[in-house]
């Protein structure tokens, strides 16, 4: 079912679904099951038999799409982003660029993928150290920055090209 299916069936058996209320709820309460369990407190719930569970499962999916639909797809690139490390690590400099320009390709709104590969330029070791590369990438990367922790880990990075 897609979410306003899902929000129109809880509607249907009385429960007055907002999504700002349950977005709000959801940091008052433990679990999903407490969440739905607080609905028929509160609401007449007119679920009977098979129903019964709907707003329990409706709870559920609805925590899950509502409030971490972005955490998925940042665990993801943070592991990616971990693989590209330990290739840096390991010296395998072609194989840490392929992963690099894929994180970049795949993530080309997420200002962690141009730090990642700047850091790469920037804290590397002999070979593959380049100020310029690391610099640009940096500057990429504050295009894409939104919240104040990006932009101050960037222009940090930044300054210390500079000094």
């Amino acid at each position: 079912m897609s979410t306003e299916e899902i929000v129109s069936k809880l509607q249907s058996m009385g429960i007055a679904f907002e999504k700002e209320v349950f977005l709000r709820e959801v940091e008052e309460f433990y679990s999903a099951q407490q969440l739905s369990e607080n609905w028929f407190e509160i609401f007449s719930v007119s679920a009977t038999n098979r129903d019964e569970d709907f707003p329990w499962v409706a709870a559920w999916v609805l925590w899950e799409r509502l409030c971490f639909p972005n955490e998925k797809e940042l665990i993801i690139h943070n592991m990616r982003r971990s693989i590209a490390d330990s290739y840096i690590h390991l010296k395998k400099i072609d194989e840490a660029k392929r992963e690099l320009d894929s994180l970049v390709s795949d993530y080309p709104g997420n200002p962690w993928s141009y730090i990642a590969y700047g850091d790469m330029y920037w804290f590397g070791k002999n070979i593959f150290k380049d100020t310029s590369k690391a610099k640009e990438f940096y500057e990429r990367a504050l295009l894409f920055a939104k919240d104040e922790y990006d932009k101050k880990a960037i222009e940090e990075r930044l300054e210390d090209i500079k000094d």
